[in-house]
């Protein structure tokens, strides 16, 4: 079966699991780095939003021959976990005061998404990119999220500085960003995946800093005081590792330390460990613990 056939089948196969009057499509949806998905939505009687479910982690399973009734199972059953169960007013759209509690940012690479930044209110912070979104509403699983579009800034009278002094605060204020230490965040992603190892060995001096849940957890490069207590514990400045959209890893500076030996390592994780639009950079980052600054290395 080819992926053409096989976005068909899963069509079919939930519409006969579904109500009658659901409305299931598949289209392209634009992602980070100039990637294009494939996302399956399902909108039931009375919604109007949907979470995107994105297809090609279960063509692998059609691939290896699992049942296209079972595969489409499981894609309902993920639909249910983001599902918005109730209609959004689109009132949400028109009103900055309705969204001003729920907005937020993240960072994406500058150069990769471009094109697309030229249609969102955006700023440089190192070689990356702070765009906004807001949590739109509660789901089983999170939140449904909304980026903020230029033409969204414009119709609530916001400039890009109100929209980051909002963002920043409501950060710092509902999502905190936490350390872990990286074994203990190994131990703990591999407990949720229903493995355990009791030989993770400890890394002396590497912390991951994310935030709660570690969706967009990289925001913290936009932000250095999140990595003052990670210098506080090791006395010191800090490499600080761009590990994906999600997260940072930072760590004392090795002593001789090589540029290029560390940027291949990087290249390396983004090739073989995250998706084409998870990846976040290359390079690394000094923070200088003097100053307080983080900086291209």
């Amino acid at each position: 079966m080819d992926y053409q056939e096989f976005k068909m089948q899963m069509v079919e196969e939930l519409r006969a699991m579904t109500e009658s009057d659901a409305e299931i499509q598949v289209r392209k949806i634009p992602k980070d780095n100039g990637i294009v998905r494939d996302g399956l939505t399902i909108l039931r009687p009375g919604q109007n939003v949907s979470p995107t479910i994105y297809l090609e982690k279960y063509y692998a399973r059609a691939v290896r021959g699992e049942k296209p009734q079972e595969i489409a199972a499981d894609i309902l059953k993920e639909h249910g976990q983001f599902e918005v169960k109730r209609a959004v007013s689109v009132d949400v759209f028109k009103d900055f005061s309705k969204v001003r509690g729920r907005l937020f940012f993240r960072v994406v690479n500058y150069d990769l998404n471009e094109e697309r930044l030229k249609g969102m209110p955006h700023r440089r912070v190192l070689d990356l990119a702070v765009v906004y979104y807001f949590e739109l509403a509660d789901c089983e699983r999170g939140q449904a999220v909304v980026h903020v579009r230029s033409c969204d800034a414009e119709g609530w009278g916001v400039g890009e500085e109100e929209l980051w002094e909002t963002a920043a605060s409501n950060l710092k204020e509902k999502k905190p960003f936490e350390l872990c230490a990286m074994n203990c965040l190994i131990r703990q992603l591999e407990e949720e995946a229903g493995e355990e190892h009791d030989d993770i060995p400890a890394v002396p001096g590497m912390y991951v800093v994310t935030v709660p849940g570690r969706v967009y957890g990289a925001a913290c490069l936009a932000l250095p005081e999140a990595f003052e207590p990670v210098a506080e514990r090791v006395g010191g400045d800090l490499v600080v590792i761009p590990s994906s959209i999600h997260e940072a890893i930072a760590l004392p500076v090795p002593e001789g330390v090589q540029k290029e030996k560390i940027e291949l390592m990087i290249r390396d994780i983004n090739e073989n460990n995250l998706t084409p639009d998870e990846v976040l950079s290359n390079r690394f980052y000094y923070y200088r613990a003097e100053s307080r600054e983080l900086q291209m290395a």
